[in-house]
């Protein structure tokens, strides 16, 4: 606790300071771009820059498979069953060759991952309810908790809206989480350097 009104504290002055330079009118600071977070809660945290109004949509991918199985009549049907992405060994770099949306190379081959499968795609499923921010001064952060998060792969994703609520723009990050046992050893004080992170994100879009 002590630590997250530390965190808060730090980013509320870190608006304080904002310059007056150009910006994107919406980035997202938190989850990082094809980051890995080891936790059961995500931090989402865009930041808005002029009087914008921002749509966020927060997703798990899933992968799929087919089953079989024998419905009332007694007749076998195969159907579509959705479960969570095994990230456990997924790097970094996995996620940003994911992200990418890319599943052949130059020479038509699959394109794979560290662990040796082939990238795919995946299906989103929306985690909760897409939320509307409307910002009406300078610069402003919309920021969400989500807690009870499962291992997964997840995407965040902004939508700038103009007057009429129509789409102008759209960004998104991919974050795998995982579970905090499997956070490499030197990243004991995990939650920690979370926090850094965040803060350091915040500062790389304040200033940039």
């Amino acid at each position: 606790m002590r630590s997250a009104k530390r965190i808060i504290a730090i980013v509320l002055s870190l608006i304080m300071l904002a310059s007056v330079s150009a910006f994107a009118s919406a980035a997202i600071v938190s989850p990082a771009k094809s980051s890995i977070v080891y936790s059961d809660s995500l931090l989402v945290s865009v930041k808005v820059s002029d009087a914008e109004n921002i749509r966020v949509t927060v997703y798990e991918k899933k992968d799929s498979r087919q089953i079989e199985i024998v419905n009332d009549k007694g007749i076998a049907e195969k159907r579509t069953q959705y479960f969570s992405v095994d990230v456990k060994d997924f790097t970094e770099d996995d996620i940003a060759l994911i992200a990418a949306g890319r599943l052949l190379d130059d020479n038509n081959e699959p394109i794979l991952l560290s662990t040796g499968a082939a990238v795919k795609r995946y299906t989103d499923f929306t985690v909760g309810e897409a939320e509307t921010f409307k910002n009406e001064i300078g610069i402003s952060f919309y920021t969400k908790q989500l807690s009870d998060v499962k291992p997964g792969l997840y995407r965040v994703k902004v939508e700038l809206l103009d007057g009429d609520g129509l789409v102008k723009s759209v960004s998104s990050h991919i974050v795998a989480v995982k579970e905090k046992e499997l956070a490499p050893q030197e990243d004991v004080l995990s939650g920690q350097q979370n926090a850094v992170t965040v803060i350091q994100n915040l500062l790389k879009s304040i200033f940039k």
